[in-house]
């Protein structure tokens, strides 16, 4: 996909500019990769686009947001291409394709956590709440877990009735070596019995699915239907 000449020629200028410093080539490279993808009026509803420059985000408003193509193209591009700066420093723009994420594959997971233990702790602020388990897939047992629950007086109680929570996912790895692991964290409600978080970790295997978003509810019994979601590719999976 060509990037249009008068966009080429932004290019140019901003290389230009860097010979002279690398505050005016910053601010050219910034305005070209603007002027470049506000023209591509979104006939999609796409939420705001980021890029990066210089290690800083900055954002480009609904509305204006490019097609995936158009913006694969354009990352492709512009991490091809060095701006040289004086000092041989480099400021280099890169379009985050993650915000693209949304017109992606999206893919799920749906885990079950069986519980096989559940201990309440209380002490002067409140309570802790510890459960463990297996983690269930597809009825095979994929690994085990830990959970925990906190209660704080006068910030957890009614009308919220809720808790703050933890759990990590252990997935079953070879004996000798420390398991692959996920941990999600967010928030619990007693009423319904149901969870609401995010993927706050996880270890190399799995980095993917961190921010990934991740609920529970009960399925009685003490078992709970763990599912997460995550914008990408739909042929990851967890394990």
């Amino acid at each position: 996909m060509l990037l249009p000449l008068p966009i080429s020629r932004e290019i140019e200028q901003s290389r230009q500019a860097g010979r002279h410093g690398a505050k005016e080539a910053e601010t050219a490279v910034r305005g070209a990769l603007f002027r470049a993808v506000r023209p591509m009026k979104a006939r999609l509803a796409m939420p705001t686009v980021h890029a990066t420059v210089d290690d800083q985000v900055h954002s480009i408003p609904d509305g204006t947001a490019p097609n995936l193509m158009a913006c694969q193209a354009w990352a492709r591009f512009i991490k091809r291409e060095g701006f040289a700066m004086k000092n041989g420093i480099k400021a280099i723009c890169i379009v985050t394709l993650m915000a693209c994420a949304p017109m992606a594959m999206a893919g799920a997971v749906n885990l079950t956590l069986a519980r096989t233990s559940l201990t309440n702790v209380s002490d002067a602020a409140g309570l802790w709440q510890h459960e463990g388990g297996n983690i269930v897939k597809a009825g095979v047992k994929v690994g085990q877990y830990a959970l925990h629950r906190r209660v704080t007086t006068g910030g957890t109680g009614l009308p919220l009735n809720t808790a703050m929570t933890t759990i990590t996912l252990f997935l079953s790895t070879a004996a000798g070596s420390a398991p692959q692991n996920v941990t999600l964290q967010g928030a619990h409600d007693f009423t319904a019995g149901n969870f609401r978080g995010s993927v706050s970790a996880a270890s190399n295997r799995y980095s993917w699915i961190q921010g990934g978003d991740a609920t529970y509810s009960s399925l009685g019994g003490g078992g709970l239907g763990l599912v997460i979601n995550w914008n990408g590719a739909s042929q990851l999976t967890l394990p």
